[in-house]
């Protein structure tokens, strides 16, 4: 059974690979998009400084100003130069959440987006699932699309540059 311990440190490596890929982006890329309709760097930067927050806000139900508020905060916030700010305070938000949270509440049944599942399951669902998913679009920007052959597995997985053979 996962318990909160296992969750915050899962959020916190998490935000450590995320932080390590960002660091990877050169200054001139930030608006660099794959395609029409999908998001630029910087775009996906500030979705991911509120991926683990937003799902913590839906919680008690959908309001589309807290989610506005949300999208707001992390544009007004400057990814390009505060990004790892921003996700070590997501990451403080998250721990305070998880460390007061009872397991009561957790538990209680919530129907969101036409589902009904316990608040925990949605929580794993919409916020733990979203970090690999959304790192791994930056790899892809970054070596796909930047042309960054020089990113390796341990980049992604691990948070590192891989050693030198």
């Amino acid at each position: 059974m996962i318990n909160t311990q296992d969750l915050i440190a899962t959020f916190a490596t998490e935000t450590a690979i995320c932080k390590h890929l960002a660091s990877k982006i050169p200054a001139d890329q930030y608006d660099y998009t794959p395609g029409d309709k999908l998001r630029t760097i910087k775009e996906l930067l500030e979705y991911m400084c509120r991926m683990g927050t937003a799902p913590i806000a839906l919680l008690d139900g959908y309001d589309p100003e807290v989610m506005k508020a949300l999208r707001i905060a992390t544009e007004e916030g400057d990814v390009t130069t505060n990004f790892d700010a921003m996700m070590d305070a997501q990451l403080a938000s998250m721990t305070d959440f998880l460390s007061t949270t009872t397991q009561e509440y957790m538990d209680e049944e919530v129907e969101l987006f036409g589902q009904t599942m316990p608040r925990r399951a949605f929580f794993l669902h919409m916020a733990v699932k979203n970090f690999p998913a959304y790192r791994m679009q930056l790899f892809q920007y970054l070596k796909a699309g930047l042309g960054m052959s020089d990113l390796q597995t341990a980049n992604l997985w691990m948070g590192m540059d891989a050693p030198q053979a």
